[in-house]
């Protein structure tokens, strides 16, 4: 596998990694001038339903992602986002857009 694809493959086995978050939340229009997104809409963009997955189970998944990034925002993550717990909105900063 060549070099480059060697880290495109390591950030689809990490969500959580931090050019992929930027991807999504350009891909969402986050930007500085607009709305920032909570991170409920952050980890439900994240995660995708399974066939034949129950709403209960991925709606866990939802809450198990949404605590994987109030945990990140505070390390690899930070600058990302502002606020704290419950209130904690997504959004890029000006040199990312």
């Amino acid at each position: 596998m060549p070099p480059g694809e060697t880290g495109a493959c390591l950030r689809v086995l990490d969500p959580f990694d931090r050019q992929n978050i930027v991807h999504v939340l350009r891909q969402l229009g986050a930007t500085a001038d607009n709305v920032p997104f909570s991170t409920e809409a952050l980890a439900t963009t994240l995660t995708d339903q399974l066939a034949g997955e129950s709403q209960e189970v991925y709606s866990a998944r939802v809450k198990a992602n949404e605590k994987a990034l109030r945990v990140l925002a505070k390390s690899k993550l930070r600058g990302l986002c502002f606020g704290q717990g419950v209130g904690l909105k997504w959004v890029l900063p000006p040199d990312q857009i």
